[in-house]
Formats: structure tokens, sequence, C-alpha cells
């Protein structure tokens, strides 16, 4: 009876010590897997804040309006002077007319 219960007490050790080291086996590889696609998702958002800081320089040296008319004429946009001072570039196709008939209640 005693070598019965031995071997029942053995199979389940071993069945147990197979089930975690298969179990740590499966969770190392997925932890490895997580940390690889976190540090590529840390990588593409700091390309994409470098990119935002980028622009942000560019749009703050791009704050005069020369500068805003000149890059407005070299895509074929013009000015239309808003009665409240703001500078609004529109493609030629939208007159200053279609904006004050926009803004009419």
């Amino acid at each position: 009876m005693t070598k019965i219960l031995a071997r029942k007490l053995n199979l389940v050790l071993i069945l147990s010590t197979a089930v975690f080291l298969i179990s740590y086996i499966l969770f190392s590889g997925l932890s490895t897997s997580l940390d690889f696609k976190i540090e590529k998702i840390t990588r593409e958002q700091m390309a994409g804040r470098e990119a935002y800081e980028q622009l942000l320089a560019v749009l703050a040296q791009a704050r005069s309006r020369e500068v805003l008319l000149a890059a407005g004429a070299e895509m074929n946009l013009v000015e239309v002077a808003l009665a409240d001072g703001y500078l609004d570039l529109r493609p030629l196709a939208v007159s200053a007319a279609d904006v004050l008939a926009n803004k009419q209640p």
C-alpha cells in the first residue's frame, strides 16, 4: 500500500514539476516578447515626439505674417483677412464673399 501511495505521490510531484517548468518557459518567452514590443513602441513614440517638436519649432519660426504669406503663395493660397483680425489662408476657389456668406446666421 505504501508503494502505491509513494508511486502516486512521485507521479504527482513529477507532473507538477513538469507543469511548473512548462509554465515558466512560456511565461518567460511571453515576457521577453512583450519587452521587445514595449521597446519598439517606445522608440516609435520618441520618434513621433521628435517630429512633433520639429514641427513646433518650424511653426514658432513661421509666426510672422510675411512668412505665412510667402508659404501660402507657394501653395497657391490667398489671404483672407477676417473682421476679428485673424489671417486666413484659403485656396483660390474660396473668396472673401464666401466667408462672409457662411458667417451670416
